[in-house]
């Protein structure tokens, strides 16, 4: 099963991208969407649209490029805003996707995916305080974001909160009770905690699940 760390992510990133698109296709729909433009060159969605297909083909420069485009003719395109920090997220200017992702959030206070992705950015940026408030903020939005709980999670375990981890972790497998990693990560709190016995029984619940590095700590810490 794959782990949730990386579901989370996906389905966030996503939401707005569409489905999967060959290289072929994506080119394809560039076109149209520059055609698209060029008889409408006020045409904010166009400019998005093929801001999206550039990013998807790994053309972050010029997906950034026609977001802007969209911004200048809309400042109030908010997934435009989010879709540029992602972008740029994607070039690690981490501090100008969380630029972006604020503005979103102002434009939309209600936008939680632009949240979880700042919060995303925040990590990198070693702003951990900073992405579980805004992994809570998904959190308030849904209460079975198992991805917020998840992520809220690891953010804790780098401010050295474990116990404040280990319940989010919990709470990640109460919602999806065969994510190996979640498994693992609550093993690794209990035991900075002082509990090895119940990290053992973690760390064994994450084994069964295919886990690899649950052998290593097993061996080395486990009867």
């Amino acid at each position: 099963m794959k782990s949730l760390f990386f579901l989370f992510i996906f389905l966030i990133h996503s939401s707005f991208y569409g489905q999967t698109a060959n290289e072929d296709s994506l080119k394809e729909v560039i076109k149209k969407y520059t055609k698209a433009i060029e008889l409408n060159p006020k045409d904010a969605r166009a400019y998005f649209k093929r801001g999206l297909s550039k990013m998807r083909l790994k053309d972050n420069e010029g997906s950034i490029e026609d977001y802007n485009h969209a911004i200048r003719l809309n400042p109030g395109y908010d997934t435009a805003y989010n879709a540029m920090g992602y972008s740029k997220h994607l070039l690690k200017n981490y501090a100008g996707a969380v630029k972006d992702y604020t503005k979103a959030i102002e434009l939309n206070p209600a936008f939680y995916a632009a949240y979880s992705n700042r919060g995303f950015s925040k990590y990198f940026l070693k702003d951990y305080k900073g992405a579980i408030e805004d992994y809570s903020k998904v959190i308030e939005f849904s209460r079975k974001s198992a991805g917020a709980y998840y992520y809220r999670g690891i953010n804790k375990y780098w401010l050295n909160d474990y116990k404040g981890a280990m319940e989010d972790y919990t709470k990640v497998i109460e919602l999806y009770p065969n994510d190996g990693l979640a498994h693992l990560n609550k093993g690794n709190c209990k035991f900075k905690l002082g509990d090895t016995e119940g990290a053992c029984i973690d760390w064994k619940k994450a084994d069964e699940l295919g886990q690899k590095t649950a052998k290593e700590v097993l061996s080395k810490y486990c009867k």
